[in-house]
């Protein structure tokens, strides 16, 4: 179940777009300032490619969250096995284990950020790239921000329908006694008009 029911899919849905948008102008604008590392390979027209397809693939969410997990995590691995310096064509992974933790499990989302930390770093290695630490801290660092904003919508979206469902009852709960007494005075009045039936018979 998605993490705000309240309000209508098109609106987060479209904050999405923004968030799409913002991040390609981002991947964009910024590629021709990263420095390529020791090792690594400039960014260039592909590696932008790669950057703004990522970006756009996180609104998968709204197809299937493991699809668009499968896509972003395959384009930034991509993006590390052919030993781009690292920037923000690196951000979408995040975004999308953030939108993943906020439709699946726990359980789900923990193994989904294994996934999208090791198959990057592993791809690094198979390239035979040397490693950059500051990429790799970068990485670790932005997946378990992903992971703890995750945890934290989740945790307030539960307080959230908690106290909906506490009003929810308390309401059932007036009506309930609001019934019983208009029952009770219909009783009392019923038993008062056979009582005076009774008295004039």
């Amino acid at each position: 179940m998605d993490w705000d029911d309240r309000s209508p899919w098109w609106e987060r849905f479209g904050t999405a777009v923004v968030v799409a948008v913002l991040s390609s102008l981002v991947v964009v604008t910024s590629a021709s300032q990263i420095p390529a590392d020791t090792g690594a390979r400039a960014i260039d027209e592909a590696g932008i490619a790669i950057g703004v397809a990522a970006a756009w693939a996180c609104l998968l969410r709204w197809v299937n969250p493991w699809l668009m997990l499968a896509v972003v995590g395959g384009l930034s691995t991509l993006y590390w096995a052919v030993s781009y310096t690292g920037g923000p064509a690196l951000v979408s992974a995040p975004v999308a284990l953030f939108g993943f933790g906020l439709v699946r499990s726990r359980r789900l989302l923990y193994l989904a950020a294994a996934l999208m930390t090791g198959a990057p770093i592993l791809a690094r290695v198979l390239s035979r790239t040397p490693f950059e630490v500051g990429d790799v801290t970068a990485l670790v660092a932005f997946i378990a921000a992903a992971i703890l904003a995750a945890e934290a919508a989740r945790q307030a979206t539960g307080r959230r329908r908690a106290q909906t469902e506490v009003a929810r009852r308390r309401h059932a709960q007036v009506i309930a006694e609001q019934q019983l007494g208009l029952a009770r005075d219909l009783h009392d009045g019923l038993a008062h008009a056979l009582t005076g039936i009774a008295v004039q018979a």
